[in-house]
């Protein structure tokens, strides 16, 4: 059986391979797409051409990015962590799915695929839109991030940035006991819908003369307890470090790249011991060792149906018409919530 999949070709130059599968194993299953979603931050990276991948690798063993001759990304790449199909079929030892079943995976853009059984999670059948699924990858990467926060009852959260992951952050923090939850962001539609999915108030910053401020003033006087940083912008990381207060903590959930010229270290975050912790799925918090991937993963697909979804994706495209999808979220970042390829 052969399947198609997307193919970044060089920057903003999209294409299509066809590749034949393996059969299918004793402990694999032959998934059939459904849905996929564009990744608005590592895989536009990929893209665009700006990922620090094309310039360095990260070596293992010292923990650093040292240049290289080899990159460890190169044109034509297939990139995408976002995928929703059907089980097609099953090998003789695969208990946890069956055909029929909708599954999530972190695969790429692909109309079929034969993969581990371990490296599908079953959407739960509550989940009204199978396709909703596709934010599985980014509900693990916040709760990842609600993980490393340790929000305690009552606690008073900002959120920077209300993309996606902002979005589900707050959620996610109202569900692990904050009293509330403050939004900010510069799109009126996105702070329209954190307010609908539990945010206390928003605050766009180009409002208010402020933030951190405003933020205070939203709060009774006082800092937040936690501060989750969604944007991938300096400058809201820097307007984090400045609302965040006293000892306060900035939980980092986005994937910064290029020059931190606008983030100033010797203002507030010097000043204020502000802590500033990156949380990244891939790499889990070693003081949460009782949170391997399965537990994670399995708390993510039990969460899917208990979350208001609903305004997330903002455009359904067919696959073969996955340039024009790459198109509208490198150039509309404003408008485009979530795109999503249909198989």
């Amino acid at each position: 059986m052969d399947a198609v999949r997307i193919v970044i070709e060089a920057p903003r130059k999209v294409g299509f391979v066809t590749e034949q599968l393996p059969p299918v194993g004793k402990d694999q299953v032959l998934v059939r797409a459904i849905a996929s979603g564009i990744s608005a931050g590592t895989e536009m990276s990929i893209y665009r051409g700006t990922s620090p991948f094309f310039a360095k690798d990260y070596d293992e063993a010292s923990g650093l990015f040292l240049r290289t001759n080899t990159p460890a990304v190169t044109y034509p790449f297939g990139v995408s962590y976002e995928h929703v199909s059907e089980v097609a079929e099953v090998g003789a030892n695969v208990r946890n799915v069956k055909p029929g079943d909708n599954v999530f995976s972190f695969h790429y853009h692909s109309t079929a695929a034969v993969l581990d059984m371990d490296q599908v999670y079953r959407i739960p059948d509550e989940l009204e839109d199978p396709v909703l699924g596709v934010t599985s990858a980014l509900l693990a990467v916040t709760f990842q991030g609600i993980l490393d926060a340790s929000i305690n009852l009552g606690e008073t959260v900002a959120v920077f940035g209300l993309g996606i992951v902002g979005q589900l952050a707050v959620q996610l923090s109202r569900m692990s006991g904050a009293q509330r939850v403050i939004g900010v962001d510069l799109l009126p539609d996105r702070l329209r819908l954190a307010s609908k999915g539990a945010a206390a108030g928003v605050i766009n910053p180009r409002d208010v003369e402020d933030v951190a401020v405003e933020i205070r003033n939203l709060n009774g006087g006082r800092a937040p307890d936690v501060v989750l940083e969604c944007s991938g912008s300096y400058k809201a990381l820097h307007e984090a470090t400045r609302a965040a207060g006293y000892n306060g903590r900035v939980i980092t959930l986005s994937y910064y790249q290029g020059s931190g010229s606008d983030l100033f270290l010797g203002e507030e975050f010097h000043h204020n011991r502000v802590q500033i912790v990156c949380s990244r799925f891939l790499v889990p918090n070693p003081s949460l060792g009782r949170w391997d991937m399965n537990r994670r993963m399995e708390t993510v697909m039990g969460l899917l149906p208990r979350l208001d979804l609903h305004g997330f994706i903002t455009r359904r495209i067919p696959y073969r018409q996955a340039a024009e999808g790459y198109r509208l979220v490198d150039e509309h970042p404003d408008r485009e919530l979530l795109v999503v390829f249909e198989y």
